[in-house]
């Protein structure tokens, strides 16, 4: 006996960009700091819901900054020995050679 559920493909999970996800977000935040320093050029304070709003953005930025710099440090090969370049490169390096034995 067939359930309908079983004759229906599950459909395909999409896994988010973390990047992409970032740059949006950050792109929004810029959008609500730029209303916010206009409203202060502008002359008037903010109340303190937006006060709050805009240290969050700043925290966020903050610890956003930090964490670039450390997957930059990371990403710095300039420290590793060349055996451990050759390690990190070997799963790639036989990557590429089974796919251009495929062909």
């Amino acid at each position: 006996m067939s359930n309908d559920n079983d004759s229906q493909a599950n459909p395909a999970t999409l896994m988010p960009n973390v990047h992409d996800l970032l740059n949006d977000a950050l792109e929004i935040v810029q959008i609500e700091i730029i209303k916010i320093r206009t409203k202060v050029r502008s002359g008037r304070s903010l109340d303190s819901r937006e006060t709050k709003v805009l240290q969050g953005y700043i925290k966020s930025l903050v610890e956003l900054s930090k964490e670039d710099r450390e997957r930059m440090r990371d990403m710095d090969l300039s420290d590793f020995t060349d055996d451990e370049l050759r390690a990190l490169a070997a799963p790639a390096a036989k990557m590429l050679a089974s796919r251009t034995t495929k062909k």
